[in-house]
């Protein structure tokens, strides 16, 4: 529905086989329009 608030909560797990920095990007679509997009890096440890 329009002028709602939509919150998704993402968990996940990983056993990295190496270390360092990764960046993350994600774009959200209304059919071929982007309404909002994220770009983030994160540090990955052993």
């Amino acid at each position: 529905d329009a002028g709602r608030k939509l919150v998704v909560y993402l968990q996940y797990q990983v056993n990295p086989t190496n270390v360092g920095r990764r960046s993350q990007d994600v774009e959200l679509y209304d059919g071929e329009v982007l309404l909002t997009e994220v770009d983030r890096t994160v540090t990955v440890f052993p």
